[in-house]
């Protein structure tokens, strides 16, 4: 099952899709696209505000750019969205999807 929410949130970030506990429901995500999960998942990278290399994830640069840091020649980051997460759950990013607007 899935729905949008609207969370008071100190990062805006370019997609914003709750998925419930029950899974993503599609099996395929966009890229960029968050969403909230409880327990460990294995599709998607937890946001903790980790660093990327751009040449390794250039797409994924190509939405986020350097808005949540990196140096923007060689590495980019993710947002930490950790202090935002409600109690046992956590924030994911599509970093392996669909890039927004093609694939249909």
């Amino acid at each position: 099952m899935r729905g949008s929410a609207a969370v008071d949130c100190p990062i805006p970030l370019l997609f914003w899709n709750t998925i419930w506990a029950a899974g993503t429901g599609s099996g395929e995500c966009v890229l960029g696209q968050v969403y909230l999960a409880a327990g460990n998942r294995t599709e998607g990278v937890p946001l903790q505000g980790q660093t990327l290399s751009i040449s390794q994830n250039a797409a994924l640069y190509t939405l986020l750019g350097v808005k949540f840091g990196g140096d923007g020649i060689s590495t980019f980051k993710l947002p930490d969205l950790r202090a935002v997460a409600p109690n046992d759950m956590s924030y994911y990013m599509c970093v392996n999807g669909i890039f927004p607007g093609w694939g249909e």
